[in-house]
């Protein structure tokens, strides 16, 4: 895929309005990589839309895809900034011109209390909670505590509420339940640092200004956990070494692992140098990529 080093890591997805071709768009050490998957076992890799210039390799990159149009930003890769992607043929007419129209931070979150958010999900609140229905809500992961902002006024974000966990050590990424009333959440550190197993957190969000951990799931295996989603009563975890793993949750607070694809075989314990980054589970096919660091992207579906 043009990967310098070979490196692969997130990966988000886009369907062609006008075809109902699914295309996997892959971020790797030096750029984006573009796959189609008009025919599911014969995947063609079609381009890459490489790292911005003046920018330095790295295997940090996050992609997501509003509209039409692909949303890639970098870590610790120098003047990279944001790069947006026209996912049609490009219409220059009417060029896009992003602008910056706010910011939020929470003061008691962050490492050293920079408010910094790792990873946010951000929708229009749709939840049981009737005081902040109809707004833009975010749920980040603040590195030490999951916070939840009303971001609806872009110049006067709102912090609702932050909360803390046992043996926190880095909040790193999560996802809500289609009814917004379950956001799960991954401490990617906690396995390196000495938890037995890997850990899911299960927050009931029902009231936005009060989340409570529910529950701690403990997995069967040691592996440090990465990027998170959830799609009706499923929930799809990439874990690094133990691959994709697919948990039920049907029974919202109690999750039940169902199925699993081990990108890394050979590999086994907490680590973050190999094994599986991201997934995206959201494609009408039920095709789903599952990056590998060292082994590239799989394309994999449930069998039952």
């Amino acid at each position: 895929m043009g990967a310098a080093g070979g490196i692969v890591n997130d990966v988000w997805g886009w369907t062609d309005p006008a075809t109902g071709t699914e295309w996997a768009l892959v971020g790797h050490s030096s750029g984006t990589a573009f796959i189609s998957l008009a025919d599911p076992e014969r995947p063609v890799y079609a381009g890459v839309l490489p790292m911005t210039s003046g920018a330095t390799a790295n295997y940090w990159r996050d992609i997501k895809v509003y509209r039409d149009h692909a949303f890639i930003v970098a870590d610790n890769v120098g003047a990279h900034g944001m790069q947006v992607f026209d996912l049609h043929m490009i219409d220059i007419r009417n060029p896009s011109s992003p602008q910056f129209v706010g910011c939020f931070a929470d003061a008691s979150t962050g490492i050293r209390g920079t408010g910094y958010t790792h990873d946010a999900m951000c929708v229009v609140y749709h939840g049981p909670d009737t005081e902040h229905r109809g707004k833009e809500v975010c749920f980040g992961a603040n590195e030490t505590r999951l916070s939840i902002a009303d971001v609806s006024d872009k110049a006067n974000p709102v912090a609702l509420a932050s909360a803390s966990y046992p043996d926190v050590v880095y909040s790193h990424q999560g996802w809500l339940d289609e009814a917004h009333e379950y956001f799960y959440m991954n401490d990617e550190l906690d396995e390196i640092s000495g938890l037995s197993r890997t850990r899911t957190l299960v927050w009931d969000v029902k009231d936005m200004d009060d989340p409570v951990l529910v529950r701690q799931f403990l997995h069967g295996t040691t592996a440090t956990d990465h990027n998170l989603y959830v799609v009706g009563d499923l929930m799809y975890q990439s874990n690094y070494k133990a691959g994709l793993r697919i948990l039920s949750i049907s029974n919202r607070a109690n999750p039940v692992e169902v199925a699993y694809f081990d990108t890394d075989p050979g590999g086994s314990g907490s680590g973050t140098d190999d094994g599986s980054w991201s997934n995206y589970p959201f494609f009408g096919s039920g095709v789903i990529p599952v990056t590998s660091i060292e082994g590239g992207v799989f394309f994999v579906r449930r069998s039952n």
